[in-house]
């Protein structure tokens, strides 16, 4: 592999954190059709959708980070954000997210730039490595101010970097 072209910084504004999450079943997600270097389309089995997933404002981060081993270059790519607020549909999301994730999740994360990044599916892998819950630390808090909720992490290991989906894709939810 060589380089194949250069990198202009853009003049523009860039803002961290995400805005939006949708989260699907591995197995509701047919594939993606890439287009470049990007996605220009989600196939998803017939009358699946993706789930929205509502966080607690400026909890949800989204984290591609490579190792390398063995001269293999490997990312662990995670998603990780706060469900607020302890009650019995807060605790049955975050279930439904642990039970998911024997069989894997592909996430969808949007960010404050509406870049939409495509994790736990890839180009090399398909949907052989997909999202799997990796912590779930649920707190009530100490004091009258402190976070009361559950801090869900999920994590897929691959190959690549998460691909982004073209904003003029429709999740469908």
């Amino acid at each position: 592999m060589t380089l194949s072209a250069a990198y202009v910084q853009p003049c523009e504004s860039n803002t961290g954190g995400g805005l939006r999450l949708h989260i699907a079943n591995k197995d509701d997600v047919t594939s993606f059709t890439l287009l470049g270097e990007d996605y220009s389309a989600i196939v998803m089995e017939a009358g699946k959708t993706f789930f929205k997933y509502e966080f607690e404002q400026e909890s949800l981060v989204a984290l591609s980070e490579l190792t390398r081993e063995n001269n293999t270059a490997m990312y662990e790519n995670t998603v990780e954000f706060l469900l607020s607020k302890i009650t019995s549909v807060q605790r049955k999301a975050v279930q439904d997210i642990v039970d998911a994730s024997l069989c894997g999740v592909i996430a969808i994360v949007e960010d404050t730039n509406n870049v939409k990044q495509v994790f736990g599916y890839s180009e090399t892998l398909l949907k052989e490595f997909p999202l799997k819950i990796s912590g779930d630390t649920t707190t009530t808090g100490q004091a009258l101010g402190d976070s009361n909720g559950s801090t869900v992490t999920i994590l897929a290991k691959g190959t690549e970097r998460p691909r982004i989906l073209l904003n003029s894709v429709t999740i469908p939810v």
